[in-house]
């Protein structure tokens, strides 16, 4: 038997040796030493470069021959079920060949266009090459598709499972060895789907751990266990400020602060004292459990006024409010805690905001310490957060702690306890042939959190994450395993008494067990220790902060640009003066960044300062700003918004965001996120001040989370991941420059009226050179002027753009007198020629000059609150009696151009010709402006810049609108009295989303393709009967599914505001994604063509750049 099921290569189980990484040719190396575990660390990768393919290859033949031998030596007399001739027919032979087609180009397009998260260049979101034993250990058990919901339907895996658990939990901390002593917590885990539905769980443990003392009460005082209330052998707790009571007379507010272990300790105690058996008990109890009555229905019966809450820090991951509303605790029922400027929670204002809960008798489920934040890898002072809560405890307050340690979990495989202290970085002084990557301890204050793990109630620890493990793998361990127990549901279909099945507890059902397996093997052939995982880590840690220290040097002064880290170099942190933080700059280039790294390593100065740099763990926000030249010097931009559009355009450049792109167009990558001024508060105004920039608006960051060990292994991370970004950010800031500074340009008009023509600015919020929303008056040649007025009476609903013939300042424009001018009939062809030239416009007079600088939009129209667009729908009305026109004000960006003229006044009292000349504000009655951003015109629609149609707002000839008309802008939003109202009838429109909030291409840039359009997801590959399996596909944003339809619920418009001004406004995709949107209404074009037409509206090519 063991000869037929044997393959090639494939050592005996009994030769399988565990290889020591701490032994050099046999020689044991001592702590503090350095063994060269390079080489078996790239032992469990497949490798960038498919370096370990014929291992891999070996290993999948061997499990694909495993599969074959299982199915052939079960019951060997059974029949064959596929026989040779239905393998012959040519049916079969059809079918097996289209799969063979769609499974190549499967492969061939997953190769293509997935992201490799393996290669060296990927340094975005928090995945890397899944590790070799993980792989296998998946594949191989999915062939057998086991289903760890019931052990009927995944024997071997559930005990996977259940060992993982264990293992995770002991690598934490916890103690897993089972006592016959119940004070004595044993540790339990098991695998989740993702971190999102671990932290779910422990959101719900703590809400029915919060409750269950109040559920027992009532079975106690009123139900079924009423015998105890007058038993002589009283039932004592402990009290979490350390004295003793009879439960029977606890309050209420001592029922909700019993100490977790105290709660969990109460049915031993009832089965000691009184025999009552777990059976009986839960009998007994169930139903007054919150899981049956409901929270309300427990709180009313109590008295509890004042909900319960949860403390979690501003950094948190969404899952936390989504998990509160899952369970029905409530978002609104999160205390965010502030973080310190290390985006760190901050101890402060924990303790502030928990003495508000005492003082309040508001209970509280649990405080969540993030032990990796998504943003930055962060972790948050938990032994602090320990001390902090015997601190309550002693005022009688008490609380789950719960880390969500998703991210952060495995980094406790680099705390060993008995070798505490001695995991630095590696020196071996040996010649390395074979590579050198050192493995790097974490910084002092990281690992004093990590070595608190075991104290903590629960832990989300996410082996798909810095496990290295296959998708979907999460995980949740607890300090006492009898806290699963408070979120079990059992059917009788799957659950069988007595038996071992692991699906019973937490959220999910069905369950892959090949995920358990998977993680298993990972576990066995790394090992969760400072010699296995630790070093992995390590290795990552490394490449990490010399990634940061790039990041921290790359600019210089005389750069036009500045890449600021997130995180603070040690001189910075000890408020060193600039001089000092420049030469600490100096000494990492010279020390750290152009060594290799047996030198750094060897370098014990340069070793400690590398053990300073970057975020706790490995994961470096940073971002970038460019500077002007004014005269010979160089200042830095201070607009938030100019520097978003940069950092968003570098974003767009370092990753794949579509469907069809080919990711060998990026020769980088790394991801972004937007930091929150509520949410980040002093730490992010720190932020900014250091980047040049003023302003309590978001922020869009970089990221780059770093697991590799491969980039520093050679001069791979300096000469191609940062010479690439480097060269990228030069040209992102070379065009923010040029998009940034006056020069002469060309300038378009339309035409309004004629008597006298009004000239309508067409603005762009985004180049410098049009940001001004401005109308003047003119006259034209008497030719020309009957031309145009001819024209426009059979063409009523047609658009006239006035433009300059010869480039100018626009400013300089409008100071003359007059100027050289074309007229064409809608956008100016292709071909560069106009419908009329040859004449100039004279009498030139100014009506409205409104800087778009969004400093100088502030200003102009300042609001009260939070909002950035105007409550009532503001438009500039001028002209005169007989021809009164209108223009939308633009108040905040993006926005869109909206303007009629010629509309019709039905109004209360008629306007005066005096106060049409000093321009009056007419706002449109019953529109919250506000609320209907982004006011883009529906995707699709025919001739959208004079048929503009949004929800609420169809701006286009003959619809009428009823209007209140104010002196100014300040009366139209406030409660003054208005100067009349009525109604206003639209004459012909003009309408643009498009152009007023693009970013134009610029020259030389990283060719990208921002419009969403068809595109073919694998290709036509017709099936056996002749019809496509699968179409093209089309990914065609929808305006009015983004955002919800106008309406009256005051809580939907404030979620479509809020994620307004997020996305569209100071998100990380601003103005981009607005033009993707509306894509959909230029028919398809490319971003390419459209720009084309753009620039050749203006007479511009790119080289005028």
């Amino acid at each position: 038997m063991g000869a037929k099921n044997s393959v090639p290569g494939r050592p005996s189980s009994s030769s399988a040796l565990v290889p020591d990484i701490n032994k050099i040719n046999g020689h044991q190396v001592e702590d503090g030493q350095a063994g060269d575990h390079h080489p078996v660390v790239a032992s469990w990768f497949l490798g960038p470069r498919a370096e370990n393919f014929k291992y891999m290859a070996q290993s999948f033949l061997q499990v694909l021959h495993d599969q074959k031998e299982a199915r052939h030596s079960l019951f060997p007399n059974d029949p064959a079920f596929i026989t040779p001739e239905i393998q012959s027919d040519e049916r079969f032979q059809a079918s097996i060949e289209y799969l063979n087609n769609n499974l190549h180009l499967l492969s061939e397009k997953l190769s293509t266009n997935c992201i490799p998260f393996w290669s060296p260049r990927f340094n975005g979101h928090m995945n890397m090459d899944t590790t070799m034993p993980a792989l296998l250990g998946y594949l191989t058990a999915m062939l057998y598709n086991p289903n760890n919901l019931a052990i009927e339907g995944g024997p071997l895996t559930t005990m996977l499972e259940i060992v993982v658990g264990k293992q995770l939990s002991e690598m934490l901390g916890y103690n897993v060895v089972p006592s016959h002593d119940p004070s004595v917590p044993v540790g339990w885990g098991h695998i989740t789907a993702d971190g999102s539905i671990a932290n779910i769980e422990a959101i719900w443990v703590a809400r029915n751990l919060k409750f269950y003392p109040l559920s027992l009460f009532l079975a106690v005082t009123e139900g079924p266990l009423k015998f105890i209330k007058s038993n002589p052998r009283p039932l004592i707790v402990p009290l979490c400020n350390g004295t003793k009571k009879p439960f029977v007379d606890l309050t209420t507010w001592e029922l909700l602060n019993l100490t977790p272990d105290a709660a969990m300790s109460l049915s031993h105690q009832l089965s000691e004292l009184y025999g009552i058996s777990q059976t009986a008990l839960t009998k007994a109890i169930t139903p007054y459990l919150i899981q049956d009555t409901g929270r309300r229905w427990l709180e009313k019966k109590f008295g509890i006024e004042n909900e319960a809450v949860m403390f979690v820090s501003t950094t948190a991951h969404y899952s936390w409010p989504k998990g509160c509303a899952i369970t029905g605790i409530g978002a609104a029922n999160i205390i965010s805690v502030d973080v310190d400027l290390n985006a760190r929670m901050s101890i402060s204002n924990l303790r502030s905001k928990l003495s508000d809960a005492l003082a309040n008798k508001r209970a509280v489920y649990s405080v969540v310490a993030i032990m990796g934040s998504t943003e930055h890898g962060a972790v948050d002072p938990l032994k602090e957060i320990l001390e902090v809560r015997k601190e309550f405890q002693k005022q009688g307050l008490s609380f789950l702690i719960h880390c969500d340690a998703a991210w952060g979990g495995y980094f406790a495989s680099k705390v060993d306890v008995k070798t505490k202290g001695k995991n630095g970085i590696l020196n071996n002084t040996r010649n390395h042939t074979m590579g050198f990557v050192p493995r790097q301890t974490l910084k002092a204050y990281t690992v004093e959190q990590l070595e608190s793990f075991g104290e903590a109630d629960s832990v989300t620890i996410d082996p798909h994450k810095s496990g290295l493990c296959s998708y979907p793998a999460g995980g949740l361990c607890y300090r006492d395993g009898r806290l699963r127990f408070l979120v079990t549901w059992q059917s009788p279909v799957v659950y069988r008494s007595g038996d071992q099945s692991i699906g019973v507890y937490g959220v999910e059902g069905s369950k892959p067990g090949a995920a358990a397996a998977g993680v298993w093997l990972s576990h066995e052939v790394i090992g969760l220790n400072k010699n296995g995982y630790g070093t992995l880590l390590g290795e990552g840690v490394f490449t990490c902060a010399k990634l940061y220290a790039n990041w921290a040097t790359l600019s210089t002064d005389e750069d036009n640009f500045i890449v600021t880290p997130f995180n603070r170099l040690p001189a910075e942190v000890d408020g060193k003066s600039p001089e000092e933080i420049e030469k600490q700059k100096e000494f990492i280039r010279k020390h750290i960044i152009k060594v290799d790294n047996k030198t750094l390593a060897e370098d014990k100065a340069a070793r400690e300062l590398l053990k300073l740099l970057g975020g706790d763990l490995m994961t470096n926000a940073l971002a970038c700003n460019f500077k002007y030249t004014v005269g010979d010097k160089k200042v830095l931009n201070t607009s938030i918004v100019e520097a978003n559009i940069m950092n968003t355009r570098i974003f767009n450049r370092v990753s794949v965001t579509r469907p069809g792109e080919e990711v060998k167009k990026r020769e980088i990558f790394l991801t972004s996120s937007q930091f929150s001024q509520e949410n980040y508060g002093e730490c992010l105004t720190t932020y900014k001040k250091r980047l040049g920039l003023k302003g309590p608006d978001d922020l869009c960051s970089l990221l780059n989370v770093t697991m590799s060990p491969w980039p520093t292994d050679g001069n791979f991370l300096t000469d191609v991941v940062v010479a690439g970004f480097k060269k990228i950010v030069q040209e992102e800031a070379q065009y923010a420059i040029a998009r940034n500074t006056t020069s002469p340009d060309f300038h378009g008009f339309v035409m309004q009226g004629d008597s006298p023509l009004h000239l309508v600015h067409l603005p762009m919020f985004n180049m410098k050179n049009h940001r001004y929303q401005l109308i003047i008056t003119g006259d034209l040649p008497a030719d020309i002027f009957e031309i145009y007025k001819s024209d426009k009476a059979a063409n009523p609903d047609a658009v006239y753009l006035l433009g300059n013939k010869n480039a100018d300042i626009l400013e300089e424009l409008v100071k003359a007198t007059e100027f050289e001018a074309v007229i064409d009939k809608g956008f100016p062809p292709d071909d560069g020629s106009h419908w009329l030239s040859g004449f100039k416009l004279t009498n030139i007079k100014l009506v409205l000059n409104q800087s778009l600088e969004l400093d100088d939009l502030k200003r102009a129209f300042p609001h009260t609150d939070d909002r950035l667009y105007p409550s009532r729908m503001p438009f500039w009305m001028y002209g005169t009696k007989e021809q009164t026109h209108i223009d939308h004000i633009l108040t905040w960006s993006p926005n869109a151009q909206l303007n009629s003229e010629c509309v019709k006044c039905d109004l209360e009292r008629e306007l005066t010709e005096e106060e049409l000349s000093n321009i009056v504000v007419c706002t449109f009655d019953g529109l919250d402006e506000n609320f209907m951003q982004p006011i883009a015109n529906d995707p699709g629609q025919e001739n959208p810049n004079t048929n503009w149609h949004t929800p609420g707002l169809p701006f286009h000839r003959s619809s009428t609108f009823s209007v209140i008309i104010y002196s100014n802008y300040h009366d139209s939003q406030s409660d003054a009295a208005p100067l009349t109202k009525g109604t206003i009838t639209l004459g012909g429109c003009y309408a643009d989303w498009d152009i007023i909030n693009d970013i134009p291409g610029s020259p030389g840039e990283h060719k990208m393709d921002l419009l969403l359009e068809d595109y073919d997801i694998l290709g036509d590959i017709p099936d056996s009967s002749g019809k496509h399996s699968i179409r093209r596909g089309s990914l065609k944003p929808n305006l009015t599914e983004r955002h919800p339809i106008h309406n009256t619920y005051k809580e939907l418009l404030d979620r479509r505001r809020i994620e307004i001004a997020k996305e569209w406004t100071l998100g990380f995709e601003p103005f981009e994604r607005c033009k993707s949107v509306i894509a959909g209404s230029l028919e398809k074009k490319s971003m390419k063509v459209n720009m084309k037409k753009l620039l050749k509206r203006r007479n511009i090519t790119l080289e005028d750049f």
